[in-house]
């Protein structure tokens, strides 16, 4: 059930169906991130990987992915610098999300607008903006 008026964030990130089934998680993965090695990986979609590493950790996107991301949140974190992808665990992750929610479930998406309402602002009103 959408909650929201029509055209608003909070219909956008509502309406859409819970994804099906668990992403898929590897811990023999060796890749580097901004953080160092990671330890697992988490396959959320093909382009969209959850790294963790033994101090931090985030999402990285494909650049195919990162095309597709409106500007203003490529650009709106340190990580995020519209060319390498990457969005730390902190408070970028939600940047990931809010771009493709149809990916993520609900209580994710909302997280993910309240963390981006409270650490990126002008992000939250430009994506709050009615469609």
């Amino acid at each position: 059930m959408a909650i929201g008026m029509e055209g608003s964030a909070m219909r956008r990130l509502t309406e859409l169906p819970e994804p099906e089934g668990e992403p898929k998680r590897n811990y023999n993965v060796r890749t580097s991130t901004p953080w160092g090695i990671a330890q697992t990986a988490t396959y959320v979609t093909p382009g969209i990987v959850r790294y963790s590493t033994a101090s931090h950790g985030g999402y990285h996107i494909s650049a195919g992915l990162l095309r597709e991301m409106p500007e203003y949140m490529q650009t709106a974190d340190v990580y995020a610098n519209g060319r390498e992808g990457w969005f730390e665990e902190d408070a970028a992750w939600s940047l990931v999300v809010l771009a493709f929610p149809r990916f993520f479930k609900l209580q994710t998406r909302l997280d993910a607008l309240e963390t981006v309402r409270h650490y990126y602002p002008k992000v939250y009103e430009e994506f709050c903006k009615p469609v």
